[in-house]
């Protein structure tokens, strides 16, 4: 048999052909940080270009303001961002709170899932690398309104499944499109009717379909028991009052096409009491550095590149009071990405 060599067999192709192919090595992994450096080791550095990823939870779970930060975080790196905001909810000073550039942030209030699905592939064509869609719950199937765009009475909107039919359709689309832009599907967690009687798990909007087309499953839980909470003592007038500031989050890996892992952990997340609002980063520093060994811990005391303190309140104010720290256990942590 005769032996043909690729660039014999890609020379011969007309240039249209041509166009539409490229090597193996000629695909780059590209990825866009997400605001937890935890989640970012587990997932291979970030959110990957060319791939949709859903991140879902219940209420209060800190979905959209850990994309607000993490939106911020890429538009200092340069990156342009987009945000469908199908729940009407994007709050222009919440959103600068968390470090969002709001006058380099498109904002698109789609309301159907087709009208979501061309927008976002207008904007994927245009140059946008991150979009944000806040949430796919809040999308209207195209049952929802007729032929001219007009809403329709309730009663003649009930068509069973079709809103996770239109997800699974937009997010089909999407992927046969998209080589250049990281998705993000922001969802609320739903009760699977389908499971046994005794035994009720959420699942996020969208059906079978969406989540197969997903390169990346993560459910975030914020935690709200009174004593799990994150307190401390806030000015109020003349009087210390003491008020909750923060909650713990857990996130769980569910699919994890990027690289594999599917594993858990968990961060900070610092409400605006707390004067610092956002994911607690010196937080989670100090215990991904004690966890990888960067910082040494013996019983309640921690060692920071010489420096004492005793127990993770002050452990964590020390990084916060000496940047220095902060920054130099976060570059080794970043190291094992």
């Amino acid at each position: 048999m005769e032996n043909i060599s690729i660039d014999d067999i890609l020379a011969s192709l007309d240039k249209d052909t041509r166009a539409g192919l490229r090597l193996g090595s000629e695909i780059e992994r590209e990825v866009l940080p997400t605001a937890s450096l935890g989640l970012n080791l587990e997932i291979g550095g970030g959110l990957q270009l060319g791939k949709q990823h859903t991140f879902w939870g219940g209420e209060g779970s800190a979905k959209t303001a850990f994309f607000m930060e993490t939106v911020g975080i890429n538009q200092k790196n340069g990156i342009p961002c987009a945000w469908i905001d199908a729940e009407g909810i994007f709050d222009k000073r919440w959103a600068r709170d968390l470090g969002v550039d709001t006058d380099k942030l498109i904002i698109s209030k789609m309301q159907t899932i087709p009208e979501a699905t061309d927008q976002q592939i207008k904007l994927i064509k245009a140059g946008i690398r991150l979009i944000v869609v806040d949430t796919t719950s809040q999308l209207w199937p195209k049952s929802f309104v007729d032929k001219n765009g007009e809403v329709k009475m309730f009663d003649e909107t009930m068509q069973l499944g079709q809103q996770a039919k239109d997800l699974g359709q937009m997010s089909r689309m999407i992927n046969g499109l998209n080589y250049s832009c990281a998705i993000v599907h922001i969802s609320q967690q739903r009760v699977d009717v389908g499971s046994p009687a005794m035994h009720k798990p959420f699942k996020p909007t969208g059906g079978k379909e969406l989540g197969h087309n997903d390169a990346l499953r993560v459910r975030l839980i914020g935690t709200k028991q009174d004593a799990k909470l994150i307190k401390a003592d806030v000015q109020r007038g003349d009087n210390l009052v003491e008020t909750v500031v923060g909650m713990p989050v857990d996130w769980i890996i569910g699919k994890n096409r990027l690289n594999g892992n599917e594993t858990n952990g968990a961060f900070d997340f610092m409400k605006r009491s707390s004067g610092r609002p956002g994911l607690d980063k010196q937080g989670e520093v100090l215990d991904l550095a004690v966890n990888y060994g960067y910082i040494e811990k013996g019983g309640a005391w921690y060692t920071i590149y010489g420096e004492r303190a005793q127990g993770r309140e002050a452990a964590v104010k020390l990084l916060r009071e000496k940047p220095e720290l902060y920054e130099k256990a976060k570059a080794e942590i970043e190291q094992s990405i």
